[in-house]
């Protein structure tokens, strides 16, 4: 019995001695474990704040070391959901800017950069700097066709600036440019047109005035151009020669002209000596040439068929006659020809006839002299209603109604 109770005693010691071994253990680890509770709040609370830093959150004031403390653990399962909702939206928010990044990078022709790209954490930073290195090289290229834009612009007419190039309104800026061009090429259009019209003018061939042989073309107007310059002059030349020469003929027929006068009168001298003569002998007259104006000049104007139409104007109603106040009519005197004036007068009546010749004469109408001019008049049809129709070439003279007339109102 005895030793059974050492025994009991020796177990109980040594149950006590373990009890209170695991007890000072148990005590150590619970102060580890309160310290690295501790330490864990503090990271979260740390977490928080970087978290809340530019979110617009404030997570880190709920997620603060007391909030965290070993003794209010109870509050945690509603404390840590809104710091794990949080990183989620984070998370959401880097896959969204990434995946934006990514759109934007081949927007720009950048291909090569994914979404996945921007989001690991080995690889954003390079991709944003390609990113921003191709974005600064695209501003670049962009800013330096927009200005050379303005340049060509410029030299087209047309007042546009980068600004407006840039603004919403760019459209308009490019329709000013559209309205130049469409101007300019109106304009070569045109003055092609031009150049053509001239070089067939001048006589040549239309150039060609393609945009290879542009200006080969307009050297060829320019050449067409200088030889008509070239035969004008020469022209110009013979023109004035020709007048020196035709007023030295006409030097020379004054003189003849007067030498006949001279001769003329000599001649009528003689004539009318001649008269006086055979009255005195009391041998046969000789005939007197016909006078100007005289009743049988007037009727060699018919026989003669002096008169004809030579142009019909139906549109203002009138007609042009060969007849005017250089008219002359031929008279035989002896030897030589008579030139004789039969003095047509302006107003007179004169007969308008057809086939004259065929023995069939046709009676037209009567036409009025309205002006008498050198070598030919302008008539008016009397009968414009009851008259046949006047025609070129048909034969015009005077009745003898109205020569008796014309003879009357001479005297």
């Amino acid at each position: 019995m005895k030793g059974l109770n050492i025994f009991l005693a020796v177990l109980i010691f040594v149950l006590a001695v373990t009890s209170a071994v695991f007890s000072f253990f148990l005590f150590e680890k619970r102060a580890q474990l309160v310290k690295g509770y501790g330490y864990l709040g503090k990271q979260i609370e740390d977490a928080s704040k970087v978290l809340d830093t530019n979110s617009g959150t404030t997570l880190a004031a709920k997620l603060n070391s007391n909030a965290l403390d070993h003794g209010k653990s109870k509050d945690l399962p509603t404390l840590l959901p809104e710091f794990i909702s949080l990183t989620t939206e984070i998370v959401k928010e880097r896959d969204a800017l990434a995946t934006s990044l990514s759109s934007i990078s081949s927007t720009l022709e950048k291909r090569n950069l994914s979404a996945a790209n921007f989001m690991r954490l080995d690889t954003y930073k390079q991709s944003i700097s390609q990113l921003q290195s191709h974005v600064a090289a695209y501003q670049s290229r962009n800013n330096s066709i927009l200005n050379s834009i303005c340049r060509s612009a410029a030299q087209l007419g047309a007042r546009v600036s980068v600004s407006q190039l840039k603004s919403s309104g760019y459209a308009n800026a490019y329709k000013a440019i559209d309205a130049r061009i469409a101007i300019l090429k109106q304009r070569e259009k045109t003055f092609n047109s031009r150049v053509i019209n001239i070089a067939t003018a001048l006589g040549g061939k239309a150039p060609n005035l393609s945009e290879n042989a542009y200006e080969k073309g307009l050297t060829e107007v320019l050449s067409s151009a200088r030889q008509v310059r070239s035969d004008k002059e020469k022209f110009y030349n013979n023109w004035q020669n020709a007048e020196r020469s035709i007023s030295n003929l006409n030097n020379v027929v004054k003189n003849k002209d007067a030498q006949i006068s001279k001769l003329n009168d000599l001649c009528k001298r003689k004539e009318q000596e001649i008269l006086r003569l055979s009255k005195v002998l009391g041998l046969d007259v000789p005939r007197e040439p016909m006078r100007d104006g005289c009743i049988d000049s007037l009727n060699l104007v018919k026989t003669q068929q002096k008169g004809r139409i030579i142009d019909v104007d139906d549109k203002f109603g009138f007609v042009v006659v060969s007849l005017g106040k250089a008219t002359r009519v031929q008279e035989q005197f002896g030897n030589r020809i008579n030139n004789v004036d039969p003095q047509i007068p302006q107003g007179c009546i004169l007969t308008v006839a057809r086939n004259m010749s065929s023995g069939e004469a046709e009676y037209i109408n009567k036409v009025k002299i309205v002006r008498l001019d050198d070598n030919c008049s302008i008539a008016e049809p009397i009968d414009k209603k009851g008259g046949k129709r006047i025609r070129k070439d048909d034969i015009v003279y005077l009745a003898d109604d109205e020569i008796a007339k014309i003879i009357k109102n001479r005297k």
